[in-house]
């Protein structure tokens, strides 16, 4: 799942033909991206009415950090069909990565997806996530508190519990904090390994080879970083089984 991948996975397609593609960031894009939305993008030209390719178009511009082109395809797509709710999903996301959109953006296309269906278990923990991420503490626990009701898939369980045990570890609430975390491992004992493995990987090393990971406070991330990268690794852990 998109939901909580919190790493920077960004300025439209060029024919290929003596350049290369760049993402909005400036980076060379994968070649293997560039095919990919290419392909995309000659299909969508040719099939301009069908959603699912669209939908999919927007999910690889995204990926690939192409993020302004991503929101215009999405945009597109909802013109096409207000009730998608995977569309809107993907518009949250794109806004939450985008360079010169505000954060707060991010939060009508979820809001519009939980009117459409209010039980989806994947627009609550996004909702969450992104309250969160703004700091509207209230909003981000009932949205999921609501997700760990709706949630049947095991992966999207934890990853509830875990984000309302970074939720209120980042509140100072400690027992709740850890009583998510146990039920985390209650429905998936690998969570406690995944955090450990973690930890191990990014534990900060000597100044003199810091990076982006480097915390002044110490060696060690803080729990808010470590629940965060156990989310991470967990979802990515489930994406493998899935496949």
């Amino acid at each position: 799942m998109l939901c909580f991948k919190q790493v920077a996975l960004v300025v439209g397609i060029c024919a290929l033909v003596g350049c290369h593609q760049r993402s909005e960031l400036g980076h060379a894009l994968d070649p293997e991206a560039a095919n990919q939305i290419r392909r995309l993008r000659e299909y969508v030209n040719n099939h301009p009415d069908d959603k699912r390719a669209r939908l999919e178009m927007g999910r690889a511009l995204i990926e690939a950090w192409m993020i302004e082109d991503g929101i215009e395809e999405l945009q597109t797509l909802i013109s096409m069909d207000p009730n998608h709710v995977e569309a809107y999903l993907l518009l949250s996301l794109a806004y939450r990565r985008s360079l010169i959109v505000r954060a707060t953006k991010a939060i009508e296309p979820l809001e519009k997806a939980g009117l459409i269906e209010p039980g989806n278990c994947d627009v609550q923990l996004q909702l969450g996530y992104v309250y969160s991420e703004l700091k509207m503490y209230p909003k981000a626990e009932k949205a999921l508190l609501k997700a760990v009701e709706l949630c049947d898939k095991e992966a999207s369980s934890v990853s509830a519990h875990l984000g309302l045990a970074a939720l209120y570890e980042t509140q100072g609430q400690d027992d709740k904090a850890q009583q998510q975390y146990e039920r985390a491992c209650e429905i998936d004992p690998t969570v406690a390994d995944a955090v450990r493995s973690v930890e191990i990987r990014n534990m900060t090393p000597s100044p003199a080879y810091v990076g982006d990971d480097f915390s002044e406070e110490g060696l060690h991330p803080t729990l808010d970083d470590r629940i965060t990268r156990a989310r991470k690794a967990i979802n990515e852990l489930h994406e493998d089984i899935e496949e």
